[in-house]
């Protein structure tokens, strides 16, 4: 949640993907971005993402 609200693109982050389904159907604070669960992204186009800190990332 907080790479939407830090990073210059994080308006165009559609929504927020978490496997804890207690956070699933909510939606990040400050920026209302939905979080959803992993099922939602299927039949959705691949995008580019990163898991983990990305490398040279800051």
């Amino acid at each position: 949640m907080t790479l939407v609200n830090v990073v210059p693109e994080g308006a165009r982050i559609s929504a927020l993907v978490d496997i804890n389904p207690h956070k699933q159907g909510r939606f990040a604070p400050s920026t209302g971005t939905p979080v959803v669960g992993r099922e939602s992204l299927r039949g959705r186009p691949a995008v580019d993402h990163c898991d983990e800190p990305c490398p040279g990332g800051e």
